[in-house]
């Protein structure tokens, strides 16, 4: 089994491996998220495609950490949102409107964000609880904010 992250686009944490909050829907989630993505051919160039459930140790220094849900931060991503000619409207227009974000506040900042915390839509499919509102994700820029990999394969 070929183990590793593929980091090929933005997400609306911007870019990078992303872990669901590991509470009573995370592995649900990361399921949900495997299927969707199998049934629109995103593995379709392996050889044997198995899903599994990753379970980690995120960490990082207080000053490379972000999150996307804090007031201010919403605020100040609805101002930046208002001066953009369009709203981004695709997945992908949105990732790359979060990359383009989180670069100008590293520059603001003169530090990197090793991990992006925020809420995420839901993979199709899943039967979360609307009273929860979205479920919250975490985005690992940096391979050294990951430790202790555990793996559970997806038994269909």
């Amino acid at each position: 089994m070929r183990v590793g992250f593929r980091v090929n686009r933005p997400g609306r944490l911007g870019r990078g491996a992303y872990f669901w909050r590991l509470d009573v829907y995370g592995k649900e989630l990361a399921i949900c998220w495997f299927r969707f993505w199998r049934g629109k051919g995103n593995y379709s160039g392996d050889r044997a495609v198995r899903g599994v459930i990753v379970t980690a140790q995120l960490s990082c220094s207080e000053d490379e950490y972000l999150d996307l849900d804090m007031d201010e931060l919403r605020d100040e991503i609805g101002r930046e949102l208002r001066r953009w000619p369009r709203h981004p409207q695709s997945s992908a227009a949105i990732g790359e409107f979060y990359d383009f974000y989180i670069s100008k506040l590293e520059e603001q900042a003169g530090a990197k964000f090793v991990i992006i915390a925020g809420k995420v839509p839901l993979p199709k499919g899943h039967q979360y609880p609307v009273a929860l509102g979205l479920p919250r994700c975490y985005c690992a820029r940096t391979s050294s904010s990951i430790s202790d990999l555990r793996l559970e394969e997806i038994v269909e």
